[in-house]
């Protein structure tokens, strides 16, 4: 089964995404950008977003987790994972 945002071409995503500027303050934002990256198997830079959450004073929320960690143990990158979860823990 598709996502709601299938429709939406993960390169058109993170073309406009790079286009903001300063970043967004949603979370809503964040999660769609990192998903467009895994979307395109891009994990470093999925990760990178996940990182640069709280300098931008966004909270990562449970959906940016699951959908790391979803990821991530599908293409067995459990230490990233790992660290995410221990990132969100600290973050709430």
């Amino acid at each position: 089964k598709e996502d709601q945002f299938s429709s939406f071409h993960p390169i058109k995503i993170l073309e406009a995404w790079q286009k903001l500027n300063p970043p967004p303050k949603d979370c809503t934002s964040w999660n769609t950008a990192i998903s467009a990256h895994l979307r395109l198997c891009n994990f470093q830079e999925a990760y990178q977003l996940f990182m640069q959450m709280p300098n931008a004073q966004v909270s990562p929320s449970e959906v940016t987790f699951c959908t790391l960690l979803d990821k991530f143990t599908r293409y067995k990158s459990l230490r990233k994972a790992s660290r995410s979860l221990l990132h969100l823990a600290k973050s709430k």
